[in-house]
């Protein structure tokens, strides 16, 4: 019976003494707390009217695991968006269909809430669109899909000068422009990549021939020259035309790049790098193959033109032309083309001949 006592007594002693040491040591490790998991956060994609396309990108994109998932928001007319990021909109980038003018209309509100994407777009546009949409040495918004606007002349090949057409419209009896564009109009849009892209004794021939237009609002009267708008149809809207009926002599542009959807990264978004690695998206083969439009990479271009001349109906004509029309194209409807900038055009608004015409 005392040896148990003893016994307990002494295991009694022994635990308190081990309890003694863990306590100076500072005790077993208690496991400590881990913070909770930080939730990723996503990048806000503002977009206009443009759920079917971008809804299944955003959706792979997301299945993917990124670091930052996309997240949606949609707005359902551009100027809605544009206000809104005039607004201090809190997104990372954008994604819209582009209306504006050669002067760059409301895309200059993007354009100057945008950061510069040289970097990230590369050489991967096609033809010249990277440097006709470049401007003062940037590139602020990309486009997913676009179109050629452009001058077709109807009197067989194109005249070596605009002197020469103006003589050759004469004799078929035809005016050289639609009789129911302003010389205005001719100047301010019709002409005005063309002249931009002109050299001054160019521009002076072509301008020569702006005033001598006579405007007539009755459309029955033929013209030389008709426009010609290039898109995504069987012989790409080049009907009755081939690469030796487009463009003005004397001009270094064959036609304008007129963007139909452009997407950009916001200046407040503080992951471009992140953006971007969704945006790349857009241009790559996949999501090129059903634009709406011509597709804007180098490499789905000539997928498509390549894809429509198994359709078309004039030989292959239409093909051969626009290829010529995306590498010979150097202005695109955009910042670049403001014609506040332009010197030559100043010059023509203050013109005794514009004042004369308009009774200024």
């Amino acid at each position: 019976m005392l040896k148990s006592i003893v016994k307990s007594a002494v295991t009694v002693l022994m635990s308190a003494a081990l309890c003694l040491s863990l306590a100076a040591c500072g005790g077993p490790a208690e496991p400590e707390e881990q913070p909770p998991a930080a939730e990723k956060q996503p990048l806000l994609l503002a977009a206009v009217d443009s759920e079917r396309i971008l809804s299944e990108i955003a959706a792979e994109y997301n299945s993917s695991g990124p670091e930052r998932p996309v997240e949606l928001i949609s707005f359902d007319y551009t100027n809605q968006l544009i206000d809104a990021i005039k607004g201090g909109l809190e997104a990372d980038m954008y994604f819209s269909g582009y209306e504006s003018g050669y002067d760059g209309g409301w895309a200059l509100t993007l354009w100057d809430k945008s950061i510069d994407l040289t970097n990230y777009v590369g050489g991967s546009l096609a033809g010249n669109l990277a440097s006709a949409l470049t401007y003062e040495g940037e590139l602020r918004y990309a486009p997913y899909d676009f179109e050629i606007d452009t001058l077709g002349w109807t009197l067989g090949p194109l005249p070596g000068s605009m002197a020469e057409a103006a003589a050759l419209s004469k004799g078929a009896g035809e005016t050289l422009f639609p009789t129911v564009w302003s010389r205005d109009s001719l100047v301010s849009d019709w002409l005005f990549p063309f002249l931009s892209e002109s050299g001054s004794a160019e521009r002076e021939e072509i301008m020569e021939s702006v005033y001598s237009h006579v405007c007539d609002e009755n459309p029955a009267v033929k013209s030389a020259y008709v426009p010609v708008f290039v898109t995504n149809c069987v012989n790409f809207g080049l009907d009755g035309f081939d690469l030796n009926s487009l463009g003005l002599p004397g001009s270094r542009t064959a036609g304008v790049y007129s963007p139909c959807h452009v997407f950009g990264i916001l200046e407040r978004c503080e992951d471009p790098d992140a953006a971007w690695d969704f945006l790349s998206l857009l241009l790559s083969g996949k999501y090129q193959a059903k634009t709406p439009a011509l597709p804007a990479s180098a490499d789905a271009i000539a997928a498509r033109i390549s894809r429509y001349e198994e359709y078309s109906t004039d030989g292959g004509a239409a093909g051969i032309a626009l290829r010529a029309l995306v590498e010979n194209t150097t202005a695109a409807q955009g910042a670049n083309l403001r014609r506040s900038s332009e010197e030559w055009y100043i010059e023509y608004v203050n013109s005794p001949e514009r004042h004369t015409e308009l009774g200024i």
